[in-house]
């Protein structure tokens, strides 16, 4: 991927063999577990916090891909069942955010795209994220809870393995489809999704899957936000970019973002040009 024209503030960008209108980019896609919130699989946790990883690895590696409602019926109907739900709440309340995700997801939210969590991930953690940051629609799996303890039933709306099928159904209802849209991934269930739209971020990965699938690999979500304003896909204050005198853009992407990503000091040269 080469850096968009600088004689343009909107410039068509090659990503995927098509070329990529900026202002055609109406959603992100984020992938939860290691994205938006720090830490590994959320499942894996609970698994260790309740006392049932051996068996529940067993279990993942026998099922994850090929049946995930078998793993659900297996874990969550037999080794979860009746066990005080206290620990799963518990988790959803320590699992912190990920350095400049809020950043980032008000840097979306200026330029006017749409944002979505698309998880296998638990839905009270993907719900704390919307509440909390304002993202606009959640679709990840629960656990059903009575009178504090799993009944051993779960609601799957995300399989694993299925994640590409449950972002288009979900994209549909929205109006959108997959070519407008970027998305944010980290994992091996993250790479349909990245051969699916305008533009994707392997994040702080080393999924080779992904990694093949992938637009390109960024570090962390700061340089997120700085290559979606090389793009043309956002601008910091969400106005189209000020072509300066000699018809480049009035300020250098990175300059732009340090005043997005806490610069204080690039933020007020921002508002003055």
């Amino acid at each position: 991927m080469g850096n968009p024209d600088t004689n343009s503030a909107r410039t068509r960008v090659q990503t995927h063999e098509r070329t990529l209108e900026p202002r055609d980019v109406r959603c992100c896609i984020f992938d939860m577990d290691g994205v938006v919130f720090q830490g590994g699989n959320f499942w894996l946790d609970l698994h260790n916090a309740l006392g049932t990883a051996e068996e529940g690895v067993a279990l993942a590696h026998q099922h994850l891909s090929s049946d995930y409602g078998e793993l659900a019926r297996q874990v969550v109907g037999r080794l979860w069942r009746g066990k005080p739900a206290r620990a799963y709440l518990d988790l959803v309340q320590r699992r912190k955010y990920q350095p400049h995700l809020r950043e980032l997801h008000g840097l979306l939210k200026r330029n006017g795209l749409t944002t979505l969590i698309v998880s296998s991930g638990p839905l009270p953690l993907a719900l704390r994220a919307q509440r909390e940051l304002g993202f606009d629609r959640v679709l990840a799996n629960d656990l059903l809870i009575e009178r504090g303890v799993f009944t051993g039933e779960a609601d799957i709306r995300v399989p694993d393995a299925h994640k590409l099928e449950a972002a288009s159904d979900l994209l549909a209802e929205l109006g959108l489809v997959f070519e407008q849209c970027v998305s944010i991934g980290d994992s091996r269930n993250d790479a349909a999704i990245a051969r699916r739209v305008a533009h994707s971020f392997a994040f702080n990965t080393e999924a080779q899957e992904l990694l093949a699938s992938a637009s390109e690999h960024v570090p962390t979500l700061r340089r997120v936000g700085v290559r979606l304003i090389e793009l043309g896909i956002c601008s910091p204050d969400g106005k189209q970019a000020k072509p300066s005198r000699a018809g480049g853009l009035a300020l250098r992407a990175g300059t732009l973002a340090r005043g997005v990503f806490g610069d204080e000091a690039a933020r007020a040269r921002i508002a003055r040009a």
